[in-house]
């Protein structure tokens, strides 16, 4: 179903058809929310979920099996391989791959031309053409109405994970300290441990 108020530009295929194997046929449903906007000559295939005012440029590919949030932007050429989840607010840069069943998590910032192939947690920004951490998407967080005391949260979480070294399960324990005063960090924590292709790190 596509919300009246969606804008789909001509030459768009939303819902086509697509073989997934050797036999499946994936059908025709797609779902798009509310003010979603839809460029030129993206192809999105069924089943797959968009929520609403996400702003999906020129030649985005959308494969089978997707959820896409709300209020995310996808630029021109960025692709989604099956059953990829794209969680509110996040932003994909131009020629951005995203491998099947990898996640990105809310308010994450994905630079152009990168390649996904684990998963992306909530704030984190990445980039170069086989993703790497750099640091969190501050910028986006600001603009976003984020105040300083939680931005400095999110940092420290993002410092316990990526800079300190420790193995995992050490920082999953620093997170879990942190999240009792942070919705945002545990909001983080909550994403780490259901990662099934594991954290992109």
């Amino acid at each position: 179903m596509i919300h009246p108020s969606a804008q789909v530009d001509p030459g768009a295929r939303l819902g086509a058809r697509v073989s997934v194997g050797a036999f499946s046929i994936i059908g025709p449903d797609v779902d798009i929310g509310e003010g979603t906007s839809i460029g030129s000559h993206c192809v999105i295939t069924g089943p797959t979920r968009i929520g609403d005012d996400n702003w999906i440029m020129a030649y985005v590919h959308i494969a089978h099996d997707c959820m896409v949030g709300s209020n995310t932007i996808m630029a021109n050429n960025a692709t989604l391989g099956g059953h990829a989840v794209v969680e509110d607010w996040a932003i994909l840069g131009g020629f951005v791959g995203v491998h099947q069943f990898c996640r990105i998590g809310a308010h994450a910032f994905i630079g152009m031309g990168s390649l996904i192939n684990a998963d992306v947690p909530p704030f984190v920004m990445v980039a170069d053409k086989y993703a790497a951490p750099r640091g969190i998407n501050a910028e986006g967080l600001k603009r976003r109405g984020f105040d300083a005391d939680r931005i400095a949260a999110i940092k420290r979480a993002y410092r316990a994970v990526y800079m300190s070294g420790k193995p995992m399960a050490e920082a999953k324990q620093e997170l879990a300290g942190a999240a009792r005063d942070s919705a945002d960090v545990a909001q983080m924590l909550e994403f780490i441990e259901r990662s099934d292709r594991g954290l992109l790190r």
